[in-house]
């Protein structure tokens, strides 16, 4: 049909009828029209399943950088634990050698005592020897 010149086409379009042709012309149009329809939906759905990777891959990366940062926070808290636990530690150390120290003082004041109490208890001894002796000897005059 498209080799055909003018004249042939519109003798043709008369022997066969205009309704027919009409008819084809319209069907080739609408079929056209339904090719552009379905290239355009094709092209949104194209670029709806390209937004969609786009919008996947944004929430993938978002939730890489919370992870990330998740994980350095828990890192520094951990190495904060680690800084408390070492500082808590020397202060306990400290303490117990300065309770050590108390003790082993208390521990030497405690034998000073003992001998101190053990001076005493002689000189006592040796008072209560001379009141005996100065009661013998009071007696033995008397």
């Amino acid at each position: 049909m498209v080799d055909m010149g003018t004249a042939e086409m519109v003798k043709f379009i008369i022997d066969i009828g205009i309704t027919p042709v009409l008819l084809v012309v319209f069907v080739r149009y609408f079929i056209k029209q339904d090719e552009k329809r379905q290239q355009s939906v094709r092209e949104e759905y194209d670029g709806a399943q390209k937004r969609i990777a786009d919008i996947e891959k944004a929430a993938k990366d978002r939730e890489n950088v919370m992870l990330a940062a998740s994980q350095q926070r828990e890192a520094l808290l951990q190495s904060e634990a680690a800084k408390r636990e070492n500082l808590i530690r020397r202060e306990a150390e400290k303490r117990e050698g300065i309770l050590m120290t108390n003790l082993e003082r208390i521990t030497d004041t405690m034998g000073d005592i003992s001998r101190s109490m053990q001076d005493i208890q002689a000189n006592i001894g040796k008072i209560d020897e001379r009141i005996d002796r100065l009661e013998l000897g009071g007696r033995h005059d008397g």
